[in-house]
C-alpha cells in the first residue's frame, strides 16, 4: 500500500512538471531555435555533398553550402577543390568564394597554385578572389601577373584582372608611416 501510495505521489508530482498541452489553433507555438536549423542545413548539406549520389546532387549540396555560408564549412569545400571530378571542383570554388571569410581567401590561393590542378579551375578561382574583397586578395591577384610558372589562361585572366582592379594597399608595419 506504501509503495502504491509514494508512486501515486511521485507521478502526481513529475505531472505538475510536464509542459502544458497547447491545442492546434494555439498562437503562441514556438519555433525552433535559429542556430539548431543553422546546424541541421549545414550537416544535411555535408552530408550530401560527401555522398556517394549524382554528381548533379552532389554539385546542388556544395552550391547549397555556399548559400549558407558558414565558415565551419570551408575546410570541407577547400578539400572538394581538389576532386578528381571537374562539375564537382568548381563547384566547390564557387561556394567558397560565396563565404565572406579569411579562410576562404586561403582556399582560393591554395586552388589557384597548385600546380596539379586544371587551368580551367585556377582561373575560376583567380576569378572570384577580388570578391573577398580584401587587399591581401587584390595583392594575390597582382602578384601572379609577375610569376612565371602559371599557365597562359591563368596569366592572361591575371593580367585582365589587374588592369581592372585598383592597385592594392600597402602593408604598413608599427611605428612607420605609408
Amino acid at each position: 500500500m506504501r509503495l502504491l501510495l509514494s508512486a501515486v505521489v511521485v507521478f502526481g508530482a513529475l505531472s505538475g512538471l510536464a509542459a502544458p498541452r497547447k491545442s492546434i489553433g494555439d498562437a503562441k507555438e514556438e519555433a525552433p531555435c535559429p542556430d539548431v536549423w543553422r546546424d541541421v542545413q549545414l550537416l544535411r548539406a555535408l552530408q550530401w555533398a560527401w555522398a556517394p549520389a549524382p554528381i548533379a546532387v552532389r554539385v546542388q549540396a556544395i552550391e547549397d553550402l555556399g548559400f549558407l555560408q558558414d565558415p565551419r564549412a570551408i575546410d570541407a569545400l577547400g578539400a572538394m577543390a581538389f576532386d578528381a571530378n571537374q562539375h564537382v571542383a568548381l563547384a566547390a570554388v564557387r561556394a567558397v568564394a560565396a563565404i565572406p571569410h579569411p579562410r576562404a581567401e586561403e582556399v582560393l590561393g591554395n586552388v589557384l597554385r597548385a600546380p596539379n590542378l586544371s587551368p580551367t579551375l585556377r582561373v575560376r578561382a583567380l576569378s572570384l578572389l577580388p570578391f573577398q574583397n580584401t587587399g591581401s586578395a587584390l595583392r594575390q591577384v597582382h602578384a601572379v601577373t609577375h610569376q612565371l610558372g602559371y599557365p597562359a589562361e591563368v596569366l592572361t585572366t591575371a593580367r585582365r584582372l589587374a588592369a581592372q582592379l585598383p592597385n592594392p594597399p600597402h602593408d604598413t608595419f608599427a611605428g612607420e608611416t605609408p
